[in-house]
């Protein structure tokens, strides 16, 4: 019986790229324009079902508690860091740290203020006791 020699070549084999799409979730204005935009096309002869506008009036309201419940929690999560280190990248790549003085919602974003810097949520990298 003859064998068959079967050799495994890693370099030849390449790593799958991965492209990465920039996407914003949808939010409420969004959700209003589609459900706006679905009234004003809807065929005549077929209005939307009461029970199908109901839905998706119930979902928008599910959509803004959430959101409400998401501010509330980032706020607090904030001033917890009151009186901590934190750690943030600047738009230059570096790393920049500091204590955080204050937290504050402002445009429906909660930042924090790191020195005489006004940081997003969102930017904190780390966050040490002082």
């Amino acid at each position: 019986m003859a064998s068959n020699n079967i050799t495994f070549d890693p370099s030849s084999y390449t790593r799958p790229t991965t492209t990465t799409v920039a996407h914003k979730d949808l939010d409420r204005d969004a959700f209003l324009k589609i459900l706006i935009t679905q009234l004003q096309y809807q065929d005549p002869s077929q209005p939307m079902q009461d029970k199908e506008f109901i839905a998706q009036m119930a979902q928008f309201s599910a959509l803004e508690q959430t959101n409400k419940v998401y501010q509330v929690n980032s706020l607090a999560l904030g001033t917890q860091m009151i009186g901590n280190i934190a750690g943030y990248q600047r738009s230059d790549g570096t790393i920049q740290e500091g204590e955080v003085i204050s937290a504050q919602t402002i445009g429906g974003n909660v930042m924090v203020q790191i020195g005489d810097d006004m940081i997003d949520l969102s930017q904190i990298i780390e966050v040490k006791k002082k």
